[in-house]
């Protein structure tokens, strides 16, 4: 029986090649007998120009003792016919699996930049394939290729494969694409014959058409289906690495599947080896088949090193998949995530490297925003139709010139997700941000015609406080600008989440307006990135060279409620400059605020908005604000005025024809006062020839019932006693207090006791009537009931002198001063916040 099977076997083979023999046309193939070829595809490797790799798969031989057909890969340039005599010949290498065979045929010697047509011909049986095609590159400049990931071809009957859909999509709109990078999943089951049909199949003849990059999820037995569906090298089935040079561009192709020790060793070395020889002012492009900076919570220990060399290679972007969600990182460098980067859509070559999943090409969509530090942007599909839908698979389109690689992302129904460049420009300009500073202040320093001295308070979290300085109405160009840096500390009382920023503006011109913004650093601890805060543009006027008569503000005890400083101080200040809007400076004699902490400072400069900002606030410490010495630090360096003595907030200046002295009351022993009095002494012999003298302290010793407290922290008495006669032999024309939130203006003091000889109430000679001591009323919100006349009592107001209770107590009915300062007199003007004059006197000398 086996002999006739075998003679049967014979005669039948007989028969059918006499048989195709009769049929043979002219050219020498059998027309009428098509080989069937599956899974063609044509992979790119390092000789572009004149070798094409290509791999198919023949149909399954009826048992797996049926030897595989015998192919050939004829060739020939387009213009030229199918002709087997006169065509290039090239053999592949078969492969069986199962029954079915796999073919690799590497057709080398062609002509670059040409186009070739070819057909696979069955040397056993003669049957010839129908004609295909691929074109060798030439000098390769701009192009650009389409890259998916995770087809993910899947048999279950319910499932939708839509990567055939997303590839037919992503080469109609661009037919000029160089070639097809696949990364990710092919299909649901890397080790069934079937499911690689699948995915191929849903191809159609997309892969017949266009060159495929294709990158390996699997390894070992698992991978030996990539190996032989692709004509890519390998060892034991574990597919190598490998690389092509296209137009500017390097691209390396790593099997990050391979995460032993020595792999992750061999990688790194074939990866610089690579960039070495072939890299040089190249684009680097690498692709790996499962992400390293992707969906995943974390960067296993072999990315991480992976990813480490990257970055040292210079490697521009890596292609990743495996996570069925369009991903894009930020640029991560040296293992640092770069997440306050400057630039969205544009990113400097050298800045670090980018890494990209392009999104699901066929499986469902999942939500690639998943709050991973380095996600800076990602698809975010949360319905469950929409994820499963057609329209929402994704591809990209890269564009590769020598400028730049440009990257968009797509979906099927032509919305683009995202779109950037990696460019070789500069790191772009990093926005500055708003700066919103607490308490700006705006104080003289060594004088008042040449120099100022700004404070602030910024966030801990900023550095370096520096100001830009420009003439009124010119820009901020480096041509314009001044630059001054100061300090920047954090605050160790009072505003403790805050620092204090201190820089002094020296070499100014005196007359002259100026405009200027305040400047503090953030630097990204985690990154090292430096981000730029401006405050608004804020201005001052230095005072003249020659002194020229000025007006200036005097109030008085701004402490409130939390909810009060607002309507009642900050009314005050608004009313105050809205009627002498050029004064150059505001006297505030004290209790700036009811308990000295976060809480009070916070509601006091929101109530003062940015007034300080440009008209000087002078202020003296009062008797809340205290003399602890951590709180006395804070004072000092929020204000930034002097503080002679080591008494804070303690002061002298001289602007226009006044000398001013602002005193800290608060330090009043004898022995401090003396010391007080020497330097009094000192600065008017020095300053103080032929000029009104002004002196500003919170509490008066010519007062209400606080002058003779028993108590040492709200009396008066020593400085009754110590400072009274002194002003009165240094010529002071006028002392200017708080501290009883009632409105008082003394009799001219004179010998240490009230002058009530005068005639004439509303113009007083220093010289020959004596000193005018005078008390503000509040001007926040906390007053006190009417003081009863004292021997020393000249005016005295309240809201209603019929009403004693303190109770009247109206925004409109909070106080503020005016001092006029001309060459020859002091003119004194108080009003309320509603305007109504309640004293008007002038002093001469």
């Amino acid at each position: 029986m086996k002999f006739y099977k075998e003679k049967l076997a014979k005669l039948m083979l007989a028969v059918t090649l006499i048989f195709s023999f009769s049929l043979t046309a002219s050219n020498g193939y059998a027309e009428e007998q098509e080989l069937v070829v599956n899974n063609l595809n044509q992979v790119l490797r390092d000789d572009i120009g004149t070798t094409a790799y290509l791999n198919y798969q023949t149909e399954a031989v009826k048992s797996s003792s049926v030897p595989q057909p015998k192919t050939v890969i004829y060739y020939y340039q387009d213009g030229e016919s199918f002709d087997k005599g006169h065509n290039g010949k090239t053999a592949a290498a078969t492969t069986a699996n199962s029954r079915v065979g796999y073919h690799k045929a590497v057709v080398e010697g062609l002509k670059p930049q040409t186009l070739y047509h070819y057909r696979v011909v069955d040397e056993n049986t003669g049957a010839v394939s129908k004609e295909y095609s691929f074109e060798t590159k030439g000098a390769v400049t701009n192009f650009s290729f389409v890259a998916a990931a995770d087809g993910n071809y899947r048999s279950t009957s319910s499932y939708q494969n839509y990567f055939g859909v997303t590839l037919s999509t992503a080469v109609n709109k661009f037919p000029e694409s160089a070639f097809i990078m696949h990364t990710g999943k092919a299909n649901s089951t890397l080790t069934d014959e079937k499911h690689w049909n699948g995915y191929f199949g849903l191809a159609q003849n997309t892969f017949d058409q266009y060159p495929l990059v294709p990158n390996t999820i699997s390894k070992g037995s698992a991978n030996k289906l990539f190996q032989l569906n692709y004509n890519l090298t390998g060892v034991s089935n574990d597919t190598s690495n490998y690389s092509f040079v296209y137009g500017d561009a390097l691209f390396l192709n790593v099997n990050s599947q391979l995460t032993g020790t020595k792999d992750i060793e061999n990688h790194i070395s074939w990866l610089k080896k690579e960039v070495a020889t072939k890299g040089q002012s190249k684009w680097i492009i690498v692709s790996v088949g499962n992400s390293i900076y992707g969906s995943s919570s974390t960067v296993s220990s072999a990315n991480k090193k992976l990813a480490a060399a990257f970055d040292e290679a210079g490697v521009n972007l890596v292609i990743q998949g495996n996570d069925d969600a369009y991903i894009r990182s930020y640029p991560i460098s040296k293992s640092v995530v770069l997440s306050d980067y400057p630039g969205s859509t544009e990113i400097a070559h050298k800045d670090g490297v980018i890494y990209l999943s392009p999104g699901a090409s066929g499986a469902e969509q999942k939500n690639g925003a998943t709050g991973r530090e380095w996600i800076k942007t990602a698809s975010n599909y949360s319905s469950s139709t929409v994820k499963k839908a057609a329209d929402y698979k994704m591809y990209s389109n890269i564009q590769v010139t020598a400028e730049k690689i440009e990257v968009t992302a797509y979906t099927v129904n032509g919305q683009v997700v995202d779109q950037f460049e990696i460019n070789r420009k500069d790191t772009p300009e990093r926005e500055s941000r708003q700066l919103i500073p607490l308490g700006v202040n705006n104080g003289f320093g060594s004088d008042s015609k040449t120099t100022r001295s700004i404070t602030w308070q910024s966030d801990a979290t900023l550095n370096s406080a520096a100001i830009e300085v420009v003439e009124a109405g010119q820009e901020f160009t480096a041509e314009n600008t001044m630059e001054f840096t100061g300090t920047s500390t954090k605050n160790k009382s009072i505003l403790t989440k805050y620092n204090v920023n201190k820089v002094q503006l020296i070499g100014l011109t005196p007359g002259t307006k100026y405009e200027y913004r305040l400047r503090n650093y953030y630097t990204n601890p985690k990154t090292g990135s430096v981000t730029t805060y401006y405050s608004d543009v804020f201005s001052f006027k230095t005072e003249s060279q020659k002194a020229e008569p000025f007006t200036f503000i005097h109030l008085a005890d701004s402490q409130s409620s939390l909810d009060g400083y607002a309507p009642y101080f900050g009314n005050t200040l608004n009313k105050a400059l809205g009627m002498y809007p050029e004064a150059p400076f505001i006297i505030h004699t004290g209790d700036m605020v009811e308990t000295p902490n976060e809480a009070n400072f916070t509601s006091f400069f929101n109530a003062a908005g940015n007034t300080f900002a440009s008209t000087a606030f002078l202020p003296v410490l009062g008797n809340h604000e205290g003399s602890s010495s951590s709180n006395e630090v804070f004072y000092q360096n929020t204000f930034s005025v002097d503080n002679v003595n080591g008494f804070p907030l303690n002061y002298s200046y001289v602007y226009g024809n006044a000398l001013f002295f602002n005193l800290n009351s608060n330090h009043d022993s004898d022995k401090e006062l003396d010391k007080q009095i020497e330097w009094m002494k000192k600065e008017v012999a020095e300053k103080g020839q032929d000029k009104f003298i002004v002196v500003a302290f919170h509490k008066s010793p010519y007062g209400g019932k606080w002058t003779s407290s028993s108590s040492g922290s709200l009396s008066s008495k020593n400085i009754k006693k110590k400072l009274v006669p002194v002003m009165e032999d240094l010529g002071v024309n006028l002392v200017l207090s708080g501290h009883d939130h009632n409105y008082i203006r003394s009799y001219p003091i004179k010998n240490s006791v009230p002058n009530k000889t005068i005639s004439d109430h509303g113009n007083i000679s220093t010289s020959e009537d004596g000193t005018i001591y005078m008390v503000s009323r509040n001007s926040g919100k906390k007053t006190y009931k009417m003081e009863s006349r004292k021997d020393w009592t000249d005016v005295l107001w309240g809201p209603n002198v019929k009403d004693i209770t303190g109770k009247e107590n109206y925004p409109e009915n909070t106080v503020f001063s005016a001092v006029e300062v001309t060459d020859s007199a002091l003119k004194v003007t108080v009003r309320t916040a509603g305007y109504e004059v309640i004293d008007e006197y002038t002093i001469t000398k």
